[in-house]
């Protein structure tokens, strides 16, 4: 197993392959607790060589020997959604919380399922709780997108405190500072300095010129998103989603 990480970690994936493969081997009823770890790990192996469905078998593997591990559960939620499979996406971080209802991740993902789903006001809940529990700025921005979706009211306030809290002019600051009205799209995007805060910078910008209305502006954003985000990220997929709402 750990030799199995040592090489996934250095890129040498049929190497971590055959080690994870040998683990799942020599402990094939997760009798030493490693049998469903080594499981969990194949199925990472096949996601980072584009084998989605693959790695949501071996997810299954690591399920049915380890049936009260929330992070299985957690992690196959996550390949359901980049598949699109919204609905068993929400039912495995449902399970996942069900085990441990204090795992973040758990909240965040499932917050990000409920928005795709529309479900903006239980989106809005989890984004909240989120915000309460570790101040983040990333959660507070998804958290008033949520609820200007859900025709909620939303001050700022907890994006402030978010904001405050971290202290740093580092990203995602400068979305977070649009939203509170103390910055430009364009200065927003002229901030972002590598591909993944270009990504969210197009992302968010687009879904604040949405919220006011922009139409125009919010379809071109997005529109870049959806070009330049990465293949399996939320933000590629609710950019599309919101074009083609868009569109109509």
């Amino acid at each position: 197993m750990l030799r199995g990480d040592a090489w996934f970690a250095k890129g040498d994936t049929p190497r971590a392959r055959a080690d994870f493969e040998k683990a799942v081997e020599l402990d094939p009823d997760n009798s030493r607790g490693a049998g469903a770890l080594a499981w969990s790990r194949r199925a990472d192996v096949q996601f980072s060589m584009g084998n989605v469905d693959a790695a949501i078998a071996n997810y299954g593997e690591a399920i049915r020997l380890a049936p009260r591990d929330a992070e299985f559960f957690a992690g196959r939620a996550i390949l359901f959604r980049v598949r699109g499979q919204l609905a068993e996406a929400a039912q495995d971080f449902d399970r996942a919380l069900a085990i441990n209802p204090n795992a973040l991740s758990a909240y965040a993902g499932r917050a990000i399922v409920r928005f795709s789903r529309h479900d903006f006001a239980n989106a809005a809940s989890d984004f909240a709780r989120l915000t309460r529990q570790a101040p983040n700025v990333n959660a507070g921005l998804w958290l008033h997108l949520s609820r200007v979706r859900a025709g909620q009211p939303d001050s700022g306030d907890e994006l402030a405190r978010a904001l405050a809290v971290v202290r740093s002019p580092a990203w995602p600051a400068p979305v977070a500072e649009l939203f509170l009205g103390k910055r430009t799209p364009a200065s927003v995007i002229g901030a972002a300095t590598n591909a993944q805060e270009r990504c969210e910078a197009q992302f968010f910008t687009g879904e604040w010129q949405l919220a006011k209305g922009a139409r125009t502006e919010a379809t071109k954003a997005l529109a870049v998103a959806e070009r330049e985000c990465p293949v399996h990220s939320a933000e590629r997929s609710i950019a599309a989603d919101n074009l083609k709402e868009l569109s109509q």
